[in-house]
């Protein structure tokens, strides 16, 4: 015990050094935030706040963490096992025998924070705003398996493009508008506990999708005001600042928001309407934020002023893991880093030597992802073969045969037979990566491996989040690094990624047999043969090599000895309201 007590404090000593105080840093409060305490308190660190807790408007984990703590959707996840469990819905859907078709019952007990009773119309509200165009919902696609939604997300779009203010007031627009998503979108609200949706096609992972944050339900009575007409433009714009006011905002979660000091603080209440509130174990959550500072962030965690670090950053997660400290755990994800090839026939005007196969295979065999993870990443990343992680989804048996694996002598071959002998005649490659310090050292090794097997010189090209995203969308490189963390558990929340003209498809690739393929997996509601299928699609897209994963996603985290019941698993379900804190620093409770 004494051993562990001497390296701990001297961890903290390091960690504290990195940080470069030469004085102990300030307390993690300040007096005026003191304040006794309920018993049940899980207090967690990060080092960037929640951006906003707008269910329809975010992509972030960070978001997505605080926002299943205050809304609930239809059904939900069980963090022990990745089961599906009852959320506000009473159970599973009814669903017809043809596959399209979806009822949900709510629960008569399903309150908002507020005392009001949860209904389908809050339901139907909040996915007809994802699918409304002037919102800009970041995952308005996962809606466009309901029959008539895409529809009505290009009929928007179309409307506000021939917006004319001198022939027609914005309220006009809207109106029309509102009326084409009643008659056009399936999502029907036939009582108030009764939702019923009508799929364009079968889709088997729907109740899968309806446990994941952006299809969670909106207040109508108050979200609704929030939307206002631009009449010059005709477009709607929604108030935000309605999702970040505790004053305001009206969730339906095991937890409200109680206060939001910006940048600093976040304390989330349990909420006494939730109708499960006799099983939620935490009476406060309180989310405290120390910006870009992870060293200060362990400290505070080692002082016991913390009780949970969610994720810590490659760096300091390397050294937090060497040094074996108690309660830091890794977690596989349910994600992958990978670098997508651009399969396009030009890059910025110049012939693209990765249009052929054979180069796309030879850069892939030539990368020797064991050293990646053991020499520059090491934090224990599995090997990456297929592009939906072994073991991610259950039932799925992803094609890693089909990978061509580490083969020097192959790659130098193929490339070889490309037309490319040792590399002459070959173009410099551009390698994007977006700023990282472990991005920046996987992309040198990397290239330096192409340069010494196939004798490619490789240009690194580091930019910021924005303009990475930009270039990606734009097509302007030849080897872009990419990672991709699921929404829901089923292959195509990866496989959909190398679909013709999804927007997420920076590759290029456009296969009529991986399409097909696709479209035959949707159509299909035998579950064993959809899922063979899709294996069928993901070989083929390997096969053509359109992208070359490397390795599956690590994360490290801090967990407090007094801490019990944080299920930590792949898809990042956490089950917060089912957490315990002792009030003591002891072993876990039971």
């Amino acid at each position: 015990m004494v051993a562990i007590v001497v390296g701990v404090v001297a961890l903290a000593f390091a960690v504290v050094s990195i940080a470069g105080f030469e004085s102990p840093p300030p307390p993690l409060l300040q007096p005026d935030e003191h304040e006794e305490e309920p018993d049940g308190v899980l207090r967690f660190g990060v080092v960037a706040d929640v951006i906003t807790l707008n269910p329809q408007g975010t992509s972030s984990l960070t978001d997505f963490r605080v926002i299943n703590c205050v809304f609930e959707g239809l059904l939900a996840t069980d963090a022990r096992d990745l089961s599906l469990k009852p959320g506000v819905a009473v159970g599973l859907p009814d669903v017809s025998d043809d596959g399209r078709v979806y009822t949900f019952t709510l629960r008569d007990d399903a309150r908002w924070s507020n005392g009001d009773p949860v209904t389908a119309d809050d339901f139907a509200f909040a996915w007809r705003r994802a699918i409304t165009y002037d919102f800009a919902s970041v995952y308005s696609e996962l809606f466009w398996v309901i029959e008539g939604a895409l529809d009505a997300w290009s009929w928007r779009e179309q409307q506000l493009n021939d917006f004319d203010p001198d022939t027609q007031t914005a309220q006009e627009a809207w109106d029309a508008f509102q009326q084409h998503l009643t008659d056009t979108v399936a999502i029907e609200a036939a009582d108030d506990r009764t939702l019923r949706i009508t799929l364009a096609a079968p889709t088997a992972y729907f109740s899968e999708l309806v446990t994941f944050g952006t299809l969670m339900p909106n207040h109508r009575k108050t979200v609704e005001p929030c939307i206002t007409l631009d009449e010059s433009t005709g477009r709607a714009v929604f108030d935000s600042r309605y999702f970040t006011d505790p004053d305001r905002l009206i969730s339906n979660g095991p937890f409200a928001l109680r206060e939001w000091k910006l940048r600093r603080r976040m304390t989330l209440d349990a909420n006494p309407h939730y109708w499960d509130n006799t099983n939620v174990t935490l009476a406060r959550i309180i989310q405290v934020v120390i910006e870009d500072n992870e060293p200060l962030l362990v400290t505070r965690y080692l002082d016991g002023d913390l009780d949970w670090l969610p994720e810590i950053g490659q760096a300091l997660a390397v050294r937090l893991r060497e040094a074996d400290l108690p309660g830091a755990y890794t977690v596989p994800r349910a994600g992958l880093e990978y670098y997508a090839f651009n399969v396009r026939d030009t890059v910025d005007g110049q012939p693209n030597p990765l249009v052929d196969v054979r180069v796309r295979r030879a850069l892939a065999m030539a990368i020797d992802k064991r050293a990646l993870v053991e020499k520059v990443t090491r934090l224990g990343e599995p090997v990456q073969s297929s592009f939906v992680p072994v073991g991610a989804v259950r039932g799925y048996d992803p094609p890693v045969e089909e990978d061509l694996g580490h083969d020097p002598d192959a790659a130098r071959a193929l490339l070889a037979e490309a037309g490319y002998p040792g590399g002459d005649g070959f173009p410099t490659l551009r390698l994007l990566f977006n700023t990282s310090t472990s991005r920046e050292r996987v992309a040198v090794r990397v290239a330096n491996q192409w340069k010494e097997t196939l004798g490619i010189e490789v240009a690194t090209e580091n930019y910021e989040w924005r303009s990475y995203l930009d270039r990606r969308r734009k097509g302007q490189f030849h080897v872009a690094r990419s990672g991709w963390f699921g929404d829901y558990q089923d292959p195509t929340t990866w496989l959909m990624l190398m679909a013709e003209n999804n927007p997420n498809n920076a590759t290029g690739y456009a296969d009529p047999a991986f399409n097909q393929l696709m479209r035959d997996a949707a159509n299909e509601t035998d579950p064993p043969k959809r899922l063979d299928l899709l294996r069928q699609a993901e070989a083929k897209m390997l096969r053509d090599q359109p992208i070359v994963p490397l390795y599956q996603v690590v994360s490290l985290q801090l967990v407090a000895p007094r801490v019990s019941g944080l299920h930590n698993n792949a898809w990042n379900n956490l089950n917060l309201e089912r957490v315990v804190v002792r009030s003591d620093s002891g072993s876990p409770a039971d």
